[in-house]
């Protein structure tokens, strides 16, 4: 997954000309993660955003990516009015 943190730190280095940044591999940016079952709880997934030092998850349902849940959609599920179901995210991917 490469997260905005991630292309910030690679402009940050100022590493080599402009043409050389733009010949980057996406794989140079990626970092490994670990995804989130879709039962998890939105604790769950902002304790792995702070552990990781990332704004997202990725939620899976078995191997099927279904979706990501950002720092924002967590933010937006606690300011709501609807309290989420009991087991999930709450959030819907």
């Amino acid at each position: 997954m490469v997260l905005e943190v991630d292309i910030a730190r690679f402009v940050a280095r100022g590493s080599g000309s402009p043409d050389a940044r733009a010949a980057v591999h996406v794989e140079e940016l990626t970092r490994p993660v670990e995804p989130l079952p879709v039962t998890a709880r939105r604790s769950d997934a902002a304790r792995r955003m702070q552990a990781e030092h990332a704004d997202a998850v990725l939620v899976v349902d078995g191997a099927r990516l279904v979706g990501i849940v950002t720092a924002t959609d967590i933010v937006r599920s606690l300011a709501s009015v609807t309290s989420p179901a009991a087991g999930s995210c709450g959030i819907e991917v």
